[in-house]
């Protein structure tokens, strides 16, 4: 049954280095929703930076268009 719900053991099931990683972060929300939904912690840091990065262009043009 616990295999049914991964985000309720998310970080307790981390390494300590991961943990380490996540409570040293600025800003792990992004990863952390991966996490939530059972992936390993590698996949879920790579797609957690790839979501932050479109976070941050769809910003940027958005100040961009204002300014025009």
């Amino acid at each position: 049954m616990e295999e049914n719900f991964p985000s309720k053991y998310w970080f307790t099931n981390l390494r300590n280095e991961d943990k380490k990683y996540i409570t040293e972060h600025p800003n792990p929300s992004h990863m952390i929703v991966y996490l939530k939904k059972g992936l390993k912690f590698n996949e879920a840091l790579r797609l957690g930076y790839e979501d932050a990065m479109r976070e941050e262009i769809e910003c940027t043009e958005n100040i961009s268009d204002k300014k025009k």
